[in-house]
Order: structure tokens, then C-alpha cells, then sequence
């Protein structure tokens, strides 16, 4: 499923608490999160009992990564393995940054992708990555 968030329709702020607990108790095989579908989902994980058995997270926006923040990625990538694909000048926080923090967490990888639009629109270079994993 493709989760749709209520901002995107309506003129309101985004809402990271509200998205997640869309995702409550919901389970997972696979997670594909990019960009605010990353702070969604370790969101979910930690406050909506949201299990996915892995996650792929595309352009994770370290600009707003503030303690509570880095430690529901902790927690999520403690136990749920991870693979971070991340331009390498990716204006939401380049993949050298999210690589330092990445090798702090248990189950986490990263692979790193030309750019720095935050895009993410090479198809075959994201497929590479996920392949990695």
C-alpha cells in the first residue's frame, strides 16, 4: 500500500504524530520510506506498535534530526534492518553525514547516489542499492 498523507491534500502543516498513527499496528514485509516517510515510519514504529520486517529509506532528511529523532532511528534500526540510500550532496543532509550516524546503529547499511537535488528519480541506480541490501 502507498500511504497518501493529509497534507498534501488539504493546507494544513505536515503532521509526523497524525501520519504514523495511520500505521498503527500494522505489519510489513518490506518498507519503503523516503524522505518524511522515514521520520513517519520509526515514528510508527515506536509510538503505533507499526512492524516492518525491513525498510529501505531514501533521502532520510538529517536537517531535522534532533535527539528525539535520532533515537527512534536508533531504536527502529537496532532492530529492523535498514538500508539508507542517500544522494551524495543531498541538500537534506549529504550520505557522508547519514553515513557517520548509520554505523552507530545495529542493523543499518548505507549506499550512496550522485545528486543533490533530493529527487531520488534514477530508478536503476535506487534498484543497485536495494539490490546491495
Amino acid at each position: 500500500d502507498i500511504t497518501h498523507y493529509r497534507h498534501w491534500d488539504e493546507d494544513i502543516e505536515q503532521n509526523i504524530s497524525f501520519e504514523a498513527a495511520k500505521l498503527r499496528n500494522l505489519a510489513t514485509e518490506l518498507l519503503v520510506a523516503k524522505s518524511m516517510g522515514t521520520l513517519v515510519a520509526t515514528t510508527a514504529y515506536v509510538f503505533a506498535s507499526f512492524v516492518p520486517k525491513q525498510a529501505v529509506f531514501i533521502g532520510t532528511p538529517l536537517w531535522c534530526f534532533n535527539t528525539e529523532f535520532l533515537e527512534l532511528f536508533a531504536h527502529f534500526v537496532n532492530n529492523v534492518p535498514t538500508l539508507f540510500i542517500q544522494q551524495t550532496a543531498d541538500f537534506n543532509g549529504s550520505y557522508k553525514e547519514l553515513d557517520s550516524i548509520v554505523k552507530s546503529f545495529a542493523m543499518g547499511k548505507t549506499y550512496e547516489v550522485p545528486g543533490n537535488d533530493h529527487f531520488y528519480g534514477n530508478i536503476n541506480e535506487l534498484w543497485i542499492g536495494i539490490g546491495s541490501f
